[in-house]
């Protein structure tokens, strides 16, 4: 088993990589950005880049989850990928949102947190088509 800083500075780098995809599929879109262009921007080897993620469309999956919840809070998921409705969970306010008294309540949670995810979320869009 991997030591507490190690794995911290695995969950770092990850990240990182992370982060330099979805700036890359946001800016060049799925077909734009390669993976050698990923690895550049996040300064790690084409290597680690396949060792960690295998494809770019495993790539492009996990940026929408880092983008879903925050590349702050991203951390390597499970070996199946996340349902959205598990995702939305790891959102800190979606307990305030589930447990909101009224419609309006919820909408207003939702329209004041969510935003930050659609900010996030959106940019990706055109890199999924």
């Amino acid at each position: 088993m991997a030591s507490p800083a190690r794995a911290e500075r695995a969950l770092v780098t990850r990240r990182r990589m992370v982060t330099a995809a979805y700036r890359l599929f946001c800016a060049k879109g799925y077909l734009g950005t390669t993976m050698a262009a990923v690895a550049a921007e996040a300064d790690v080897a084409v290597q680690t880049l396949y060792y960690t993620f295998h494809t770019k469309a495993e790539l492009l999956s996990e940026a929408i989850g880092a983008a879903v919840v925050g590349f702050d809070s991203w951390f390597e998921p499970p070996v199946e990928p996340i349902p959205m409705q598990v995702l939305v969970r790891m959102l800190p306010w979606w307990g305030e949102f589930e447990a909101a008294a009224s419609s309006s309540a919820a909408l207003q949670v939702f329209v004041h947190n969510g935003v930050d995810v659609l900010e996030r979320v959106g940019p990706l869009l055109a890199a999924m088509y």
